[in-house]
């Protein structure tokens, strides 16, 4: 194997680095960029896998998906591309490695969360359903009733009509299973969450400002991980640039009377009126 010289670490499994041919790869194994600096060769039997990825642009989003991802999930997500390359024989776009090991990541968090998967799950068996069955919608601009019924003549369509029964049986399937789910787990859909409290009545367990707002900080990552802060009534509210950072726990144990995550990369601490002195705190600690 070529001498592969260290460009830049990106964590302790992952590394930027240039080819004797001049091509930029990115380098995978176990610990392989700890105490590296950029020029030093790359020790061969550290390797594990070398991404040789033909886009600049696809190269930038792949090395900061991985910047703060845990090596086993590459790993998942590399070991499913090679088998669709090597069993299945599948011709895929070099983007699929971006797209699917976020996705992947993004489904391990949702579960470690607590969030289960049902529908994806669903989705998917009825996926291999409609294949197996021989269904081919000649969708052609919109997929949706129109399109299916002017695409019905196309090449790609066959056995439209399976449209109807597996409609009403996928309705019946998701009903049931998510109307169990919902009633079994308690899961919070719009009217059923615990809102009813009055978050202007909510009061800090601890008033010394300086130090929710520092352990607030550690919660969501450090000033590094603060993409934004705003705040309104009762919320602090936070863009962040990783969400793999953030610790709940943490941000709890500051007194605050709850952290709700609208979004992947939003967070709103609830903390009461008094979430002004906070957040006043809060960006000179980011500063």
């Amino acid at each position: 194997m070529d001498n592969i010289i260290i460009e830049k670490v990106i964590n302790n499994n992952i590394i930027s680095a240039y080819e004797k041919s001049g091509a930029e790869v990115i380098v995978m194994g176990r610990g392989i960029g700890f105490k590296k600096k950029q020029g030093e060769v790359v020790p061969a039997d550290q390797i594990s896998k070398i991404f040789r990825i033909k886009s600049r642009t696809l190269t930038e989003q792949f090395k900061e998906l991985l910047a703060n991802m845990p090596l086993e999930r590459v790993r998942i997500s590399d070991e499913i591309i090679s088998h669709a390359k090597d069993h299945l024989k599948l011709k895929l776009n070099q983007s699929i490695y971006v797209t699917l090991t976020d996705h992947i990541n993004f489904a391990i968090e949702r579960v470690s969360q607590g969030i289960e998967p049902q529908n994806a799950l669903l989705y998917g068996i009825f996926t291999v359903v409609t294949v197996l069955l021989g269904f081919r919608a000649g969708f052609s601009f919109s997929a949706g009733a129109t399109d299916l019924l002017f695409s019905a003549s196309l090449p790609a369509a066959q056995k439209t009509w399976l449209i109807i029964p597996l409609g009403i049986a996928a309705f019946i399937v998701f009903y049931v299973v998510f109307r169990f789910a919902i009633l079994k787990f308690d899961l919070k859909t719009p009217g059923r969450e615990d809102d009813d409290m009055d978050e202007t009545t909510v009061k800090l367990a601890n008033d010394n400002f300086t130090e929710v707002a520092k352990i607030i900080l550690e919660g969501v990552g450090g000033k590094g991980n603060v993409a934004s802060i705003d705040n309104c009534i009762t919320r602090l509210r936070l863009e962040i640039k990783d969400y793999t950072a953030v610790d709940e726990k943490k941000i709890k144990s500051a007194g605050v009377a709850g952290v709700i995550r609208p979004g992947k990369n939003s967070v709103q601490v609830v903390i009461g009126t008094k979430v002004q002195f906070v957040a006043d705190e809060f960006k000179k600690l980011c500063k």
